[in-house]
């Protein structure tokens, strides 16, 4: 008996699995139950079969599977910005349950919400895991690939000389990065990608409800 690695194209996951073909991947299945959207609209399936090998003894399940990466997606909004926001994260991994975390600031701007969806979802993964983490704020993903290291070496302050903006949660976004093997990527936003819409409705669920009944964050 052979077993198959697939890749998913659309979330990066590995498949390990003995069907020679694979019609829907698991983890873009899974999300968009939650989301409750129908799978065959919002994640198309692009899993292209990687290589297959051949399968000497029985796999062993182990009860608490290692996880090798975790795949997040993150956003925020704000209600006026400045005014009240919200921001919500999407952490998927192969073999364990998807965690949906959200939170509530009643006096912050959009980029901050931005920043706090992408601190407390690495902040909950653990030290040293890899993560893919996907954000369609671009002043997210520059700033913590490119503007950073410039920030640090002037004290945290921008080309100007003048200190920049949100500095408590640049630190604390550069620490637990610093601490994780993460790959940044963009996404583009309200763009049909189930994993971006749902941390979107994360984020836009905490405002409606003023931090009651966030995920993971109370």
């Amino acid at each position: 008996m052979s077993r198959y690695t697939y890749e998913c194209s659309v979330c990066d996951t590995s498949i390990k699995t003995s069907a020679m073909q694979l019609t829907q991947c698991p983890i873009c299945e899974l999300l968009a139950l939650k989301s409750q959207m129908p799978a065959p609209e919002i994640a198309p399936v692009y899993v292209i079969p990687v290589q297959a090998t051949p399968r000497d003894k029985p796999v062993v399940s182990s009860p608490t599977p290692a996880v090798t990466k975790y795949m997040i997606y993150t956003d925020g909004a704000c209600e006026g910005n400045p005014g009240p926001g919200g921001w919500g994260a999407v952490i998927d991994a192969p073999g364990v349950a998807t965690k949906l975390i959200s939170g509530y600031d009643r006096a912050t701007t959009n980029n901050r919400m931005e920043l706090m969806g992408a601190i407390a979802a690495l902040e909950y993964i653990p030290v040293g895991a890899k993560a893919v983490l996907r954000t369609d704020s671009k002043y997210v993903l520059n700033g913590i690939t490119s503007w950073i290291s410039g920030w640090k070496a002037n004290n945290w302050k921008g080309t100007t000389g003048n200190a920049i903006k949100n500095p408590d949660l640049w630190q604390r976004l550069d620490a637990a990065n610093s601490a994780r093997i993460v790959e940044w990527r963009w996404i583009k936003g309200h763009s049909g990608n189930v994993g971006n819409d749902l941390a979107d409705k994360l984020a836009g669920d905490a405002i409606k409800q003023r931090g009651k009944n966030t995920y993971g964050n109370t």
